[in-house]
């Protein structure tokens, strides 16, 4: 889930990026809320992103190469595992290459050599720069496309970053998006051999997206059941690789019936936990029944915008700052009230990104409300 908080300047992309001390806070909270393993947002390693996602952190050797602009972005890095570790919670670096979503949706041919040779080199030098800065591990992400080259890329990935990356207890997850392999032609059973491939290479753990579990959408009852079939067939594939999944799974019963039945070892959240930091707490001290119900659930873009409102104000102050109350300052919009106000503010934001959009410019940050 992209946070949009980074520092960015368009016309400086060595200064853009670059973790500012509102990710500190959020993240810090989050720790102190209970979840086992936290990650970032998508992490930016080419070039094409800065303008789709402005606000997200960006890991590259151009970015790297400037001195001064190098040791700000390590030292600000360095920040968030600080501030994660003390309460107990692992770190991982969401690292996403921007190619992979023109695909998905101008379905092209994905995996040529050019791009695979990018995608290797990429994430080998995010993953140590990750590591560098005392993060935990890194997910990378499965490429829609032919399955033998899909296969070796999988299987290049890990070995190049454990090569490279001496820590022996740098973990190297990897996500799955069934709706974006779905688009790209592949069928259940060659989703089934990635999962094999996966686990095969040695990733520690691997994360499946691409569906509502709870939420199906009954237009999209295609990819709602394809989901659905391969969350329940993925550990019989997955032996040794941890299966955590996420995807609208909101009820805390539904969460433990499908790890205590083995379907799978975890459960992400992303929007529910910006408007719940101490949700982890709360579901496994048996304290609430479910996360809020939100009311964008059927709304992606307009949850996500949510989301990141939500980010920005518990980053305004930190965990000791907000004299350790995790939800200090998050609006709350299940309030009538608060509701009608933000979708006042939505409706400004996204006016002024289309015409930032039809001016050929970018419009950062996210929605404010006073």
């Amino acid at each position: 889930m992209s946070e949009y908080i980074a520092k960015f300047d368009k016309d400086d992309l060595k200064t853009s990026g670059i973790p500012t001390q509102t990710f500190v806070n959020f993240f810090e909270k989050w720790a102190a809320g209970g979840f086992g393993l936290i990650s970032t947002g998508m992490i930016l390693l080419d070039e094409n992103g800065r303008g789709m996602f402005p606000g997200n952190l960006i890991i590259g050797p151009n970015e790297d190469s400037d001195e001064r602009h190098s040791d700000e972005r390590r030292e600000a890095f360095s920040k968030i595992p600080k501030a994660v570790k003390p309460f107990g919670s692992v770190i991982v670096g969401q690292l996403g290459n921007i190619a992979d979503v023109y695909r998905y949706f101008a379905l092209e041919d994905v995996n040529n050599d050019k791009e695979v040779a990018e995608a290797l080199k990429d994430g080998i030098y995010a993953a140590k720069f990750l590591n560098d800065c005392g993060f935990d591990g890194a997910s990378v992400s499965v490429f829609p496309g032919d399955f033998d080259k899909n296969k070796k890329l999988i299987k290049d990935l890990i070995t190049f970053i454990r090569n490279e990356v001496k820590n022996p207890n740098f973990v190297v997850g990897i996500k799955l998006n069934t709706a974006r392999l779905q688009q790209a032609g592949t069928t259940v059973e060659e989703t089934f051999k990635i999962i094999d491939a996966i686990n095969n290479a040695g990733y520690d753990f691997i994360e499946i997206g691409g569906g509502s579990y709870e939420f199906p959408i009954s237009t999209a009852a295609d990819r709602e059941d394809r989901y659905r079939e391969i969350i329940h067939g993925a550990k019989k594939y997955a032996t040794k690789t941890i299966v955590y999944i996420g995807g609208g799974i909101r009820r805390a019963k539904i969460m433990e019936k499908l790890v205590v039945d083995g379907i799978v070892d975890g459960i992400c959240m992303a929007r529910p936990v910006s408007a719940e930091f101490d949700i982890a707490a709360k579901i496994v001290g048996n304290h609430v029944p479910s996360t809020l119900v939100l009311p964008f659930e059927d709304d992606i873009m307009g949850g996500v915008l949510a989301a990141a409102s939500q980010m920005n104000q518990a980053g305004q102050k930190s965990y000791t700052e907000s004299n350790r109350d995790v939800n200090d300052g998050i609006m709350n919009l299940n309030d009538p009230t608060t509701l009608e106000r933000f979708n006042e503010a939505k409706a400004d934001f996204s006016a002024k990104l289309e015409a930032a959009k039809t001016e050929g410019k970018v419009l950062t940050g996210v929605i404010i409300l006073k």
